[in-house]
C-alpha cells in the first residue's frame, strides 16, 4: 500500500521557517487522522494507493481536469 498523507499538522513547517501557519490549517490533517486512515485501509487491503483525507482526496481529483502548467505553477508558490 502506498500511503499520501497530505499536508500533516507537525512541527515540519514551524522548523523550516514557514510562517504562513495559518493558510495550511485549511487541508491539514493531524498525524493521529492519518495514522487511523492507514490503518483502516491496510486492513482492508483494497486499494494500492490511498490518498487520507477528504480534502486531499478533492484536490487529487480536480487536479485530473486542469492542465499540468496550471498545476506546476501552483505547486511552485507553495513554500
Amino acid at each position: 500500500m502506498t500511503l499520501c498523507p497530505g499536508a500533516t499538522s507537525t512541527n515540519f513547517s514551524i522548523n523550516a521557517g514557514n510562517k504562513d501557519i495559518l493558510a495550511h490549517k485549511f487541508i491539514t490533517q493531524t498525524p493521529e487522522e492519518v495514522v487511523k486512515e492507514a490503518m483502516k485501509n491496510l486492513k482492508l487491503r483494497k486499494k494500492p494507493v490511498v490518498v487520507c483525507g477528504f480534502k486531499n482526496k478533492i484536490i487529487v481529483f480536480l487536479s485530473k481536469f486542469m492542465p499540468i502548467k496550471f498545476i506546476l505553477k501552483i505547486m511552485s508558490r507553495i513554500k
